[in-house]
C-alpha cells in the first residue's frame, strides 16, 4: 500500500462517522446445567459498521473482551474474570481468524462467518452463585497506536454491551 492510501485509510479511520455506528449487544445469557466450571453461553448481536469493519477488512486486530463481575445489594465488585476474543483478517491467507484464548484460531473464508462465530462465542467460566454481570467490549488499548484516540472519541468505536445480569 503506498503513503498517500495509507494516510487516505487512517484519515477514513478517524474521520466522524458518516453512516451508522456500530454496536456490540448481548442477547442472551444462559447457564449450562450440570457444569462444573459454573459455565454461561453467551448470545452477542455483533455489528461492525463503519471504521470497525473497515479496519478488520484491511488487516487490523480487534480485541475484545469478555468480563463478569458480582454484583450484591447495588455494590458491585471490580471484574473478577475475563476472556479474550481477537478477530481479524490475514490477506495473505485470505481467511477471517478468530482467537480465543484457551481455543485454537478459527478461521472463516468470509467476514459474516467470522461474525456469526463471534455472535456465538465458547462458553465462559462464571463461578456459581447469583448477582453476577457480564458484559463484551473492545479493548482499545490494545488497537494499533494510530487507532486508539479515534476509537476513544469516535462513535463507530463504542462497541460495548454494557453490564447484563445473569439470570
Amino acid at each position: 500500500m503506498s503513503k498517500p492510501s495509507r494516510l487516505a485509510f487512517w484519515a477514513l479511520l478517524c474521520l466522524p462517522a458518516l453512516t451508522a455506528a456500530g454496536s456490540l449487544q448481548i442477547t442472551g445469557l444462559e447457564r449450562l446445567g450440570g457444569a462444573p466450571d459454573g459455565g454461561v453461553r453467551v448470545r452477542l448481536l455483533v455489528d461492525l459498521s463503519g471504521a470497525p469493519e473497515q479496519a478488520l477488512a484491511h488487516g487490523v486486530t480487534l480485541p475484545l473482551l469478555i468480563q463478569w463481575r458480582r454484583c450484591v445489594q447495588g455494590l458491585c465488585q471490580p471484574p473478577a474474570g475475563a476472556v479474550h476474543l481477537q478477530a481479524r483478517y490475514a490477506p495473505l491467507q485470505e481467511r477471517y481468524l478468530l482467537e480465543h484464548q484457551d481455543r485454537p484460531v478459527r478461521a472463516f473464508a468470509f467476514q459474516p462467518n467470522l461474525l456469526d462465530a463471534l455472535e456465538n462465542p465458547p462458553p465462559v467460566a462464571v463461578p456459581a452463585g447469583d448477582g453476577w454481570q457480564l458484559r463484551v467490549r473492545l479493548r482499545v488499548r490494545h488497537l494499533p497506536p494510530p487507532l486508539r484516540l479515534p476509537a476513544r472519541l469516535n462513535a463507530e468505536w463504542k462497541l460495548n454491551s454494557g453490564w447484563v445480569a445473569l439470570p
